[in-house]
């Protein structure tokens, strides 16, 4: 597993955390990965501890060998302890699930459980390794009978996850053999990770032999593109496309069965989630797989953008500017190389998602008010009315401040969503973003079926702007709906030539991102905000625009040149001869796509600029990465 010698504990029936049980095999790492303090703070609550956060963070994003963090599953650990380590194996046991005992099995106000990938052995998972030739208590595990005869026993002393309930700083640890206990703060101990695997992940090859040892792959019906796994989001729900019944369903979010598949990048079908309005969320969440879920319930639609590095292409890839070639695209793990995409402010992410469509909105998107949305922080009630979603008006007629806040908004309190803000980050497409998907959209994951075999995005060329229409390429502005995104034409203009790609990346209308030009001789938060965009900028005369300030440098791509290779910029300028102008002081601000009346220069890899004001043709993207 991971390339490295890990030992099956068991097959034990596991909760994901959901309430799904099924048999999961239980995996330990036949080494130490080193000694750790349990929790440097000094507390036993393992859902808080140091050890239990490295372990599910820089840990875990060392598992990326072979496909092995996609195979770990989240399952609930049980927490429970006891005041001593004086006790049997088979009451250690007992105790350790316990889901009540103040004082006795728990301290204090300790939960019972913890839902997660990665965590320790239990104690009784130690002593049943012993076999039967030893039966007292587990602290006299450490003669040569217990020792000798345990294949969890390597002469370390190591932690284990019961904590001590009689006080607040001791956990339970192997100590020469037997079990004993230490202070979670006292002492570097060894670390062990123990983990359970999907249900879906099966033995293919060895006979579980020290020389031929098993070797772990998923079931024939997952993904091998290597593409990482989506990352769901508190009540987002993974959803497919029903081609028969042309609704949507509740997909099988562990990929599985081949009637219920959410993704396979490999075959152009790319990761969807929905989320739907507060009255039937509990209903949908804790539905079975294939349940239908209306669109009259969904308000936002997303499509998850997996983390992956890419060679710069040049000179059309060897096609011609009409018909350039793929992009060579590399799904990558988190602590490999990537795309500056897929790093937020500090944190580099696994993946994104991508609005599937332009920004709606449920009472505004008719209104030709200037800066509509009203939004001037990251509390406005109007995110509220967002919607994401197919044969809805885009929302346009505000300026770049405004749907910024408006997309902070999303996860502000009591959201219409279910976004949880502590964790995810709502914001508006950074260029960088829109650039990840035109790069993955031209590779042989999105409309290119070989190296040199690649399609231009379809047209939405409705005038009136609505979304998820599609027409082909460079085809006259129409008022007509008939091509919407799940007919022929509408798939068309889908970032895959399906149903499951992002659209109105070519058309519709023009789509504001987060990419400012700075002026060295005018510097304001090191960004030229421009004319009207709401952010504090200086003017050309040297005088400063009223507005708010910037915002953290992770919500926007600041360029200070004529040029910029790798955001679909200067490097795919003219792809599919569409438009191409680069940010200058007087036109600060990236626009993305062309507008429904652009024709044949508008496209994925159009970009043009303006003063980011409030305009007629101007929409916006929005984005969702997990913290």
């Amino acid at each position: 597993f991971n390339n490295e010698v890990w030992r099956i504990i068991g097959v034990f029936k596991a909760d994901d955390g959901t309430g799904n049980i099924e048999n999961r095999i239980k995996l330990i790492r036949n080494d130490s990965i080193g000694t750790k303090y349990w929790d440097t703070s000094g507390s036993n609550k393992w859902s808080v501890s140091s050890l239990g956060r490295e372990l599910n963070s820089s840990y875990i994003n060392t598992l990326n060998t072979n496909h092995a963090y996609d195979m770990i599953d989240n399952v609930k650990y049980y927490l429970g302890g006891y005041t001593n380590n004086t006790l049997t194996l088979n009451n250690m046991y007992s105790y350790e699930r316990k889901i009540s005992g103040s004082g006795t099995y728990y301290y204090s106000s300790n939960p019972n459980s913890w839902v997660g990938k990665i965590a320790l052995m239990y104690a009784s998972d130690y002593g049943y390794a012993a076999g039967d030739a030893c039966t007292g208590n587990l602290s006299g595990y450490n003669s040569s009978t217990c020792t000798s005869n345990n294949w969890l026993y390597n002469s370390n002393n190591e932690w284990l996850l019961a904590h001590v309930a009689s006080g607040s700083s001791n956990s339970f640890l192997t100590y020469n053999g037997g079990v004993s206990s230490g202070s979670v703060s006292g002492n570097l101990r060894a670390v062990r990770p123990t983990l359970y695997l999907k249900s879906e992940v099966q033995i293919t090859e060895g006979d579980g032999t020290s020389s031929n040892p098993y070797k772990l792959s998923f079931t024939k019906n997952e993904d091998t593109s290597n593409a990482n796994a989506p990352v769901l989001a508190s009540n987002m729900i993974p959803v497919y496309y029903d081609a028969t019944a042309k609704v949507w369903k509740k997909a099988d979010v562990k990929n599985k069965t081949i009637e219920n598949r959410w993704y396979n990048y490999e075959n152009h079908i790319w990761a969807n989630a929905v989320t739907v309005t507060s009255t039937n969320r509990t209903t949908y969440l804790n539905a079975k797989v294939g349940t239908e879920i209306p669109m009259t319930d969904i308000n936002t639609m997303w499509v998850w953008i997996p983390r992956f590095n890419a060679v710069t292409p040049s000179n059309y890839n060897g096609g011609t500017q009409a018909l350039p070639n793929a992009i060579d695209v590399t799904f990558v793990k988190s602590n490999e190389t990537a795309i500056d995409a897929f790093t937020f402010g500090t944190k580099q992410l696994r993946g994104f998602w991508y609005a599937k469509f332009e920004t709606g909105h449920t009472t505004l998107a008719s209104s030709t008010t200037a800066n509509n949305l009203g939004c001037t922080n990251e509390t406005c009630t109007n995110a509220n009315g967002i919607i994401i979603k197919p044969n809805v008006k885009s929302l346009r007629y505000n300026n770049v401040s405004n749907f910024f806040f408006a997309s902070r908004s999303m996860e502000q309190i009591g959201n219409s969503f279910g976004f949880i803000s502590s964790e995810v980050d709502t914001h508006m497409s950074k260029n960088n973003e829109w650039g990840a998907v035109a790069y993955l959209t031209q590779s042989i994951y999105g409309r290119c079926t070989s190296n040199t075999l690649c399609t231009e995005v379809g047209i939405n060329n409705n005038r009136n702007y609505i979304t998820g229409i599609g027409a082909a390429p460079g085809t006259g502005n129409t008022t007509s709906t008939s091509n919407s995104y799940d007919t022929v034409l509408g798939m068309g203009a889908s970032t895959t030539s399906n149903i499951y790609g992002v659209y109105d990346m070519n058309g519709g209308g023009d789509d504001y991102v987060m990419g400012v030009f700075a002026s060295s001789s005018k510097p304001m938060s090191g960004a030229y905000a421009g004319n009207n965009s709401g952010f504090n900028g200086p003017l050309s005369s040297g005088t400063f625009t009223s507005g708010v300030d910037f915002p953290n440098s992770k919500y926007y791509n600041l360029y200070t040149g004529t040029s910029y290779q790798g955001h679909a910029l200067t490097e795919t300028q003219g792809w599919y001869n569409d438009f191409y102008k680069f940010v200058i002081s007087g036109n600060p601000w990236i626009v993305r796509g062309g507008y429904y009346g652009n024709n044949t220069v508008s496209g994925i890899f159009l970009t043009d600029v303006f003063m980011g004001s409030h305009y007629e043709y101007y929409s916006s993207r929005m984005v969702v990465t997990n913290e």
